[in-house]
């Protein structure tokens, strides 16, 4: 068999922006490099493509989370350690690039970033206890209050840390409580269906990777729905903000 033509820079963006991102938004990208095929030049290509999106009054985030227990602050260096291998090759190649900048907190669950935004919603997570890293001041509650989006290239949303924060939402503002960790979802991919049929997400391809955008708010709005139709009042994992951490939350 021929070998496969890999896809390029041009490709890449002309996919991007067909999904419909453009220049100014801020954007969270969970990703899987294999499932777009033979990407020529790696995973600088989809990062490249990304960043010529948004342009320079937009903004990036990647996951940068590593193996580092969370209470072995000085395990971490953000010079130097490794993202987990479950986070993929984009966002790992993404840190270590010279001008972009990595937090130095928490120890597990850095993130990465590039852009007009970038050091305030990196920052928001700088402030924060380890164990409060999803609570309603965090990083990724800013960003449907910014307008930002969530986007899967290539990925579901198993791999999307959103659905944490949203979880903690749903219950602190359901319940008019204020939660550090809620987790009641039976499968993260169970939010996929309504997002759909909301019309809260776009569903697009760039080359053999499926690829999906919504926007963070429609998110938070769904998993919030699916909260009060579905799980409230059944038994699961949640901890009080207040509560003193015996234990980092579940993963």
């Amino acid at each position: 068999m021929p070998e496969e033509a890999p896809i390029g820079h041009k490709e890449i963006l002309s996919g991007l922006r067909d999904m419909g991102l453009k220049k100014g938004d801020i954007v969270l990208a969970h990703s899987s490099l294999s499932a777009f095929g033979n990407v020529e030049g790696g995973p600088n290509t989809v990062i490249d493509a990304l960043l010529e999106t948004v342009g320079d009054d937009g903004t990036l985030i990647m996951p940068s989370h590593t193996d580092v227990e969370e209470s072995n602050i000085a395990g971490y260096d953000p010079q130097s350690t490794p993202v987990r291998k479950n986070i993929g090759k984009i966002p790992d190649t993404f840190w270590r690039r010279p001008d972009v900048l990595r937090g130095s907190h928490p120890p597990r669950h850095p993130w990465a970033g590039k852009g007009k935004h970038a050091e305030a919603l990196i920052g928001l997570s700088e402030v924060l206890p380890t164990y409060a890293q999803h609570c309603e001041d965090g990083t990724l509650h800013a960003l449907p209050r910014m307008g930002g989006y969530v986007l899967l290239l290539g990925c579901m949303h198993v791999s999307s840390t959103s659905v944490h924060s949203a979880e903690v939402a749903a219950v602190s503002q359901v319940e008019g409580v204020s939660k550090r960790w809620a987790e009641f979802l039976d499968d993260f991919n169970e939010v996929d269906e309504p997002l759909q049929k909301t019309g809260g997400m776009r569903i697009g391809r760039i080359g053999h990777a499926v690829v999906r955008l919504m926007l963070s708010a429609n998110l938070f709005k769904v998993v919030k729905q699916l909260y009060m139709d579905k799980y409230r009042g059944t038994d699961f994992d949640m901890i009080d903000y207040a509560r003193p951490p015996d234990a980092s939350p579940p993963e």
